[in-house]
Parts: structure tokens; sequence; C-alpha cells
């Protein structure tokens, strides 16, 4: 986590600002906080207040701009995942559930 969370690493890896085990048997990461992930995205389940927030995501665009918007999210997503296997290692969990972005 160290190589990879720490703040400022890399603008598309969420920052892991502290971590470590609790009594007996639990962990914990205190993440930065994102307001959206990519599986909300896709499906398009924000709340209103999301969607007050991050008009440029929520809003109905044409299929054209929605399209330009997934290829700007997926070029985000391969360069946070370049950034990790520069570093020699390997996500074992990508799904769109754990892809939160800064976006």
């Amino acid at each position: 986590m160290a190589k990879l969370c720490n703040p400022g690493a890399h603008k598309n890896i969420v920052a892991v600002f502290r971590h470590g085990k609790l009594l007996p048997s639990y962990y914990f990461l205190d993440m930065e906080f994102c307001d959206m992930n990519l599986d909300t995205f896709i499906e398009r389940k924000w709340t209103p207040e999301t969607a007050k927030e991050l008009p440029q995501l929520t809003a109905k665009v044409s299929p054209r701009m929605r399209t330009a918007q997934i290829w700007d999210i997926m070029e985000d997503v391969t360069s946070g995942l370049a950034f990790v296997h520069s570093k020699k290692e390997i996500h074992h969990d990508l799904k769109p559930r754990n892809s939160t972005s800064r976006m």
C-alpha cells in the first residue's frame, strides 16, 4: 500500500491515509472519499445529491458525449492500472464496484 496509495502518488489512485489492524482480527483503511464508483456511473444509480455535485457526469447527454465520457474514464482507469503495474504489483480484484475514480 505504501508504494501505491500515498497521497499524491498518482492522480487516479485513491489515497490511503491510515491503515491497521483492530483486535481481534479486523482491519481498517482510512481512505480518500470518492463521489462515485464506476458501477454507479455505468448503471446510472446516483443520488439526487450526487447529480447536483457532478452534473458533468450525471446530466443527460448525447450518445456521442456519453461515449467520450466513458473513454475519459477508461483512460483514467488504465493510467492508474499502468501505475500499479509499474510498481511491480497486480490488482487482483478490478471491477466496477471497486473502481472509484477521482472524477
